[in-house]
């Protein structure tokens, strides 16, 4: 998650004679760029090729390619948690990467926890207050891998297997398929596999 990653971005493009005749339904948002003709339709998910706009308004002229890539970079793309955006306007370039690691440190928890949720973060430090603390499921974010941190040192935080006390696509499935125990200064990474539903305890 700390390396840096780049992208080529490419729109669905073709010629308009083409476009026409497959008239195809574009997502809402998704571009559509003609290449003989240099003009750009924006889909609405709804609406057939043939029936949809050109982006340069009611008079159906087109946009010069500058126009769609200075669009492209400012304006259909928007960077989640942990992604940057970067464009070059005179290099016509974009550059997708990570900020690196999210750390979260969400309040201590003092009682057991269904479906919980303390947001975004690729690392989450916990702690519990009292003893018996119970997770049973955890909300899933955009991060696949979370590690998280039992930053206390006294209490343990008990991830629990397969409990029906959070919803099913929030459950945890352990080692063994018992309840796992991420004692004081101890660790546990959690993948979310989404073929079963589940945060698999890794």
């Amino acid at each position: 998650m700390a390396n840096q990653g780049y992208v080529t971005i490419e729109l669905r493009r073709d010629s308009a004679a083409r476009w026409t005749s497959v008239n195809s339904v574009l997502a809402s948002g998704e571009p559509g760029f003609e290449l003989d003709t240099g003009k750009l339709k924006i889909g609405d998910g709804t609406t057939a090729w043939s029936g949809l706009s050109y982006l340069s308004g009611s008079g159906g002229s087109g946009v010069t390619l500058e126009q769609v890539e200075d669009d492209l970079g400012t304006s259909f793309l928007v960077s989640g948690t942990g992604i940057t955006l970067n464009y070059n306007d005179a290099g016509n370039t974009l550059t997708i990467g990570t900020s690196g690691v999210n750390v979260l440190s969400p309040t201590t928890i003092s009682t057991s926890q269904n479906n919980y949720d303390p947001g975004s973060g690729d690392v989450l430090r916990l702690s519990a207050s009292a003893s018996g603390v119970n997770i049973t499921g955890l909300v899933p974010r955009l991060e696949k891998i979370r590690l998280l941190i039992n930053i206390g040192t006294t209490n343990n935080l008990t991830l629990v297997h397969e409990s029906a006390s959070s919803n099913s696509g929030n459950r945890f499935i352990t080692p063994n398929g018992g309840n796992y125990i991420v004692a004081p200064t101890g660790s546990s990474t959690l993948f979310y596999d989404d073929t079963s539903l589940r945060w698999r305890v890794v």
